[in-house]
């Protein structure tokens, strides 16, 4: 800001000093051309220009200073929402995040006590609520280790499908049918689907991805799979 100062102070003393010097040396006179009036006048015309410039500087930063202050702002209310989604999330899931199913065993293919009631390989199956609270309409879905976390395109044995009304909180184990192991790497696996106490319904895919789910979606993925509900 100072610099804008120093060219109308130089001009306005240098004049002054011609003016000093032009009178001693009656080099400037009344009946001069050039008039000391006209001399005032282009030093006043001078400093207002350099008083506009200035007057922009200041306008300049000050709109930069506000601009700097208008995207940190945005910036942070990014941040706080962003926060708070994640806050949201994370008291939404807090239920269902502690609700699993794995199989702990698997009857050895061969056996006649390894043969369940719908002809699958019998396993027993552990299903875990960590939450205080029960979870409803828990449904387990036998499937395999290569399925996908995808709801939608998870490859289910649909007649092996169990459902539990209610799962109360601890551990409960139930026997499940599967198909079996195959070629290829291919072990049983379980998924489950299930309600919270909020009545959202949630998918846990057979590599322990957590979903939350459309009620109508699950019915009609349900209603492909030839999935009757409920399955008492």
């Amino acid at each position: 800001m100072k610099r804008f100062w120093v060219i109308p102070m130089v001009v306005l003393g240098s004049s002054m000093i011609l003016l000093f010097l032009g009178a001693r040396l009656d080099l400037i006179s009344i009946n001069s051309e050039v008039r000391i009036s006209d001399l005032l006048t282009f030093i006043s015309i001078f400093i207002a220009f350099s008083s506009l410039a200035l007057t922009n500087d200041i306008a300049q930063k000050n709109f930069r200073n506000v601009k700097y202050q208008m995207e940190y702002t945005s910036k942070q209310l990014k941040i706080t929402e962003e926060q708070l989604r994640e806050s949201q999330s994370e008291k939404i899931r807090l239920q269902a995040s502690q609700v699993a199913a794995w199989f702990e065993n698997i009857q050895i293919p061969g056996h006649a006590e390894a043969i369940g009631i719908n002809g699958g390989i019998l396993g027993t199956v552990v299903l875990q609520n960590s939450s205080t609270i029960p979870v409803y309409d828990f449904y387990i879905l036998p499937t395999n280790n290569q399925a996908s976390d995808d709801f939608g395109k998870i490859q289910l044995f649909s007649e092996y499908v169990k459902y539990i009304d209610t799962l109360k909180p601890g551990t409960t184990k139930v026997n499940v049918e599967t198909g079996g192991s195959s070629m290829g790497g291919v072990r049983p696996s379980i998924a489950i689907v299930f309600k919270d106490a909020d009545s959202r319904y949630w998918f846990r895919g057979p590599h322990g991805k957590l979903k939350l789910i459309d009620r109508k979606y699950m019915y009609q993925v349900f209603e492909k799979d030839g999935i009757k509900m409920p399955i008492v």
